[in-house]
């Protein structure tokens, strides 16, 4: 695959190695999301469509902390934020809150798994009703596919080129699955690659959450008879990454960064244990 032309954004859905169905579903995605006017249309639709029905989805289960610092930063450049990730649609929640609390989040892009979102209609349509076609770029499971990987990440680099840009991205690379939200998979070194590569007023915010279903009928319907179990939203402080600063991008080097985050999350996973401890004391359902 040819290099991109410079400063313009390398379109995935030119890739060789993609089945008909991800290159239709790419080519629907990318004209949004590599598109100026395209992306400012998405936030729109996100705002005006998207956290009207998000939202009300799961207020009656929700609670947040750090909403307030949230509101008053005024980050210098691009935003990473960096989360666990227990369920398909933390990423939806997060960037909901952000963009109906907030002024700053602007361009939002949450990269995410190709099975489902890009290879059927289905997962289409699910990216676009909930996040406006934010779930981008897609990242593949399949070895022999890893030069689409590397093509993503590099996408992603360039993305952070924009200082209105946000990236939600999970360090752990997949869902944990065990039975303990707390304890979370390894940190994968593709989080500091974007850190090391991105431009040196990155912000880079740890979100923690915890609760929600990857059963989004059962969660609607739980939120609005009030019988779920409670949704936990924590928004940390900025991380000091001062350390890094300089340091030559090398698989060593991101994976030091990626651990770093990682530990700021675990962090948080500490303050959102004493918050759902003291939501239980006060007769909230919180498992």
């Amino acid at each position: 695959m040819a290099a991109s032309e410079p400063g313009k954004l390398p379109a995935l859905r030119d890739y060789p190695q993609l089945k008909r169905m991800e290159r239709w579903v790419l080519s629907v995605v990318e004209r949004i999301n590599l598109s100026p006017l395209g992306k400012r249309a998405a936030r729109e639709f996100q705002l005006q469509f998207g956290t009207r029905w998000v939202y009300p989805s799961i207020k009656n289960l929700l609670h947040i902390e750090g909403l307030d610092r949230m509101r008053a930063l005024r980050p210098p450049g691009p935003t990473l934020l960096v989360a666990n990730h227990r369920s398909f649609f933390d990423q939806y929640v997060i960037a909901c809150i952000l963009l109906r609390e907030t002024k700053v989040f602007k361009q939002i892009y949450s990269p995410v798994r190709a099975n489902f979102f890009y290879d059927s209609p289905a997962g289409l349509a699910v990216n676009a009703i909930i996040s406006g076609m934010a779930m981008y770029p897609p990242f593949f499971r399949e070895p022999e596919r890893a030069e689409l990987n590397r093509a993503s990440m590099e996408l992603l680099v360039r993305l952070l080129d924009n200082p209105e840009t946000t990236i939600g991205f999970h360090p752990e690379g997949t869902r944990g699955k065990g039975p303990d939200p707390y304890d979370l998979l390894p940190a994968q070194p593709g989080v500091g690659r974007l850190v090391l590569e991105g431009p040196p007023d990155l912000m880079v915010i740890p979100v923690f959450i915890n609760g929600l279903l990857n059963d989004i009928v059962k969660q609607i319907r739980s939120n609005l008879d009030r019988s779920g179990i409670a949704i936990t939203l924590t928004f940390g402080e900025p991380i000091d990454l001062s350390r890094f600063k300089g340091v030559k991008s090398r698989l060593t080097t991101q994976k030091k960064v990626a651990d770093q985050l990682h530990l700021s999350i675990q962090e948080l996973g500490e303050r959102d244990r004493a918050m759902r401890a003291r939501l239980k004391s006060q007769g909230v359902r919180v498992d």
